[in-house]
């Protein structure tokens, strides 16, 4: 009898669910994803300013160019934006979590501004609070200048969650192998060793799929003027990579979040933002754009 109780008990848990056993089997990173986009869902989307208090550790670091650190510097920020009667609607793209870091796709379409993609990237705590973050945006360029068509800022597809926990390390490889041996080298026919034929471009000034990929890269002779790319974070997560790094553009530094989908260990869709590197009075804290970072390799 006894165990024919304990059974019909485990049934019925496996049956309805029990929110305990439940939250007690979640992965740390779909709680930590679950505890990022609470901040854009109920904190800056709905005005909850006592939940956003809450969600920060006392000396939270901020990295991006809109608020100073801490929860007083959050506290600051939302009063001066109104943002309990006055909340900010984000929509939120996709997301990726491995460890401590999750990383977040987002767009916004505001009037006087138009479309805008944000890629940001938080590090959480065991114990489940917003410790730092690092911000890019980028405004998305009128759609005829693009080289595909594609879409600037798009919804990615879904992570394929059979493939988290088997994919990451060859995915990880694939991705910095373009990075570091195509752009960072010039070596244009590695590229086919690290991306599909049917590629998909989002981001602006390259053409879609590999061809694309190598007439661009031709006519901009990449084989003699590589990129000087420096990787400094990167999130792997099933099928997605997602990468933080910053190089030159001319004369001027910049930070560059990719979002990338993999496939069989080669690059399958890509979008990118590009935000030149704000410095001293532009930031309203002393923790750098790009603070406590450094090369991934």
């Amino acid at each position: 009898m006894i165990r024919r109780t304990v059974l019909q008990l485990l049934a019925t848990v496996a049956a309805v669910g029990a929110p305990g056993l439940a939250h007690a089997a979640e992965r740390v990173e779909d709680r930590n994803t679950r505890i990022v986009r609470s901040w854009y869902e109920d904190v800056l989307g709905k005005g909850d300013l006592n939940k956003g208090a809450a969600l920060l550790t006392p000396n939270f670091i901020e990295h991006g160019p809109a608020t100073a650190g801490g929860v007083a510097g959050f506290l600051a920020w939302a009063a001066k934006q109104d943002l309990a009667k006055k909340p900010i609607k984000l929509q939120i793209l996709h997301t990726i979590a491995q460890g401590d870091v999750v990383a977040i796709f987002l767009r916004s379409d505001f009037a006087g501004e138009g479309e805008v993609g944000y890629m940001d990237f938080w590090r959480v705590t065991p114990a489940g609070k917003l410790a730092e973050r690092w911000a890019f945006r980028e405004k998305a360029p009128d759609p005829k200048t693009l080289l595909h068509t594609n879409g600037f800022i798009t919804v990615p597809q879904p992570t394929d969650r059979n493939k988290i926990g088997k994919e990451e390390a060859r995915n990880l490889a694939g991705a910095l192998g373009w990075f570091y041996d195509v752009l960072g080298k010039g070596d244009i026919e590695h590229s086919s060793m690290v991306q599909q034929a049917s590629y998909i471009q989002h981001a602006r000034g390259v053409a879609t799929g590999n061809a694309g990929f190598r007439e661009w890269a031709k006519k901009r002779d990449l084989a003699n003027n590589p990129f000087k790319i420096t990787t400094l974070m990167t999130v792997a997560e099933g099928d997605y990579i997602v990468t933080l790094g910053v190089g030159d553009i001319g004369d001027r530094q910049v930070a560059m979040p990719d979002w990338i989908r993999m496939k069989d260990g080669k690059l399958q869709e890509h979008w990118g933002l590009v935000e030149i590197i704000p410095t001293g009075a532009a930031l309203p804290h002393r923790n750098g754009f790009l603070g406590g970072l450094k090369p991934v390799r």
